[in-house]
């Protein structure tokens, strides 16, 4: 009998590589193997069981043997085919640490031929444990099946970036061993998210919320004309959103024992009247003497902004004139920027035009009375929305 020649042999490539395609998701420890033997007059040897030998060397001729089996295979018109790795198991480095790996096809102990280069479908095999290697800029990337773990390393070996995921959803990043990012969809609140201490500050959060504080603790008297200043506070914004301004104070009242009372409140413009319903107004129709009085006042007030910088006041007038005397002392502005809105804005205005949903009110400002101007109640999030299509 004449043994067929290895050159009648024959690799399948596109067998191999539907082989692989499903393989690529189980990733066995196998390559399935094709071939044809031939006899010597280059015709299909008679369908039999066959002693095949398979070997694999890390060069076309030299004895360093990686890796051997013997197998019997059965032909039908000379073809067979065989699973690599079915009778000896496949190294799992082989593939990741040889550049080119040649097949050694024997029968009976006697070598059919000149060995075949392993093409690059046998080779991503190395997917089972996915390890990357890129000389040119020294990445070495490798997974790690049992601990759901993907790592990079630097030149020297070193771990430098690591992405595990666990079975309840947790993905971290560490880098030099020392600084981990976590991420954890099994966890809430605080636990859900770990990052390295001082890992965001205002700078790295463009838009993040942010707060100002002026006080001022001196004794001011207050006029009977126009608005003083008590507090004068600037606030920078990095995108549009809504300032809300809180502030507080005393107001101490003395010099008869008549009527005398102030108004605080919060405005943008220097000097002016008062702008209801964002004032408060604190004293008494009358006093048992002319010591000083002192009163708390608190006020708020809301503003929609696009980015920049704003101007905020705290201001007072006295209602009554002398000998009645109004002071104010002990001032706390405070300005707290916000750049998302989870529900209604609303304020008051006398002007509607801007705003397509303003509904009218009568108001009932004790310092109109008989004249009840018509303002208008709007929600601040349509100036929002028309700043988000600009």
């Amino acid at each position: 009998m004449h043994y067929p020649y290895a050159s009648r042999t024959v690799l399948l490539p596109a067998l191999i590589l539907l082989v692989w395609a499903a393989a690529v998701w189980a990733v066995p420890n196998q390559i399935s193997y094709q071939g044809r033997l031939l006899d010597a007059s280059d015709q299909p040897v008679s369908d039999a069981t066959y002693q095949l030998g398979f070997s694999i060397y890390s060069d076309s001729t030299g004895t360093t043997l990686l890796w051997s089996e013997s197998a019997q295979v059965t032909t039908a018109n000379g073809l067979f085919t065989h699973q690599l790795g079915s009778v000896q198991n496949l190294p799992d480095s082989l593939f990741a640490s040889f550049p080119r790996l040649f097949l050694e096809l024997t029968i009976a102990g006697e070598t059919t031929g000149e060995r075949v280069l392993l093409a690059a479908t046998p080779y991503s095999r190395a997917a089972g444990g996915l390890r990357v290697n890129n000389d040119s800029d020294s990445l070495a990337i490798q997974t790690f099946s049992n601990s759901h773990q993907l790592s990079i390393y630097d030149t020297t070996g070193l771990q430098v970036v690591k992405l595990q995921g666990a079975a309840y959803g947790e993905l971290s990043l560490s880098v030099d061993t020392s600084v981990t990012i976590s991420l954890n969809a099994g966890l809430v609140d605080d636990s859900s998210v770990m990052l390295p201490d001082n890992a965001i500050n205002a700078e790295e959060m463009f838009n993040e919320p942010g707060v100002s504080v002026y006080t001022n603790s001196s004794f001011t008297t207050l006029a009977t004309g126009g608005m003083t200043d008590l507090i004068v506070l600037e606030m920078t914004v990095p995108e549009e959103g809504y300032i809300v301004l809180h502030g507080k104070c005393y107001a101490i009242l003395s010099g008869t024992t008549g009527p005398n009372s102030a108004i605080i409140q919060i405005d943008q413009q220097s000097g002016g009247g008062t702008d209801f319903p964002y004032f408060s107004q604190v004293g008494l129709g009358g006093y048992v003497n002319t010591e000083p009085n002192y009163f708390p006042v608190y006020v708020t007030r809301s503003y929609f902004v696009e980015p920049g910088t704003y101007e905020f006041r705290m201001e007072g007038r006295a209602q009554d004139p002398l000998p009645a005397v109004a002071q104010s002392w002990d001032h706390v502005l405070t300005a707290v920027y916000y750049p998302t809105a989870y529900w209604a804005v609303k304020a008051t205005t006398l002007q509607p035009g801007d705003f397509e949903n303003a509904v009218p009110i009568m108001s009932d400002d004790p310092h109109n009375q008989g004249r009840q101007p018509v303002k208008y109640e709007v929600d601040l999030r349509e100036l929002e929305r028309r700043s988000s299509e600009k």
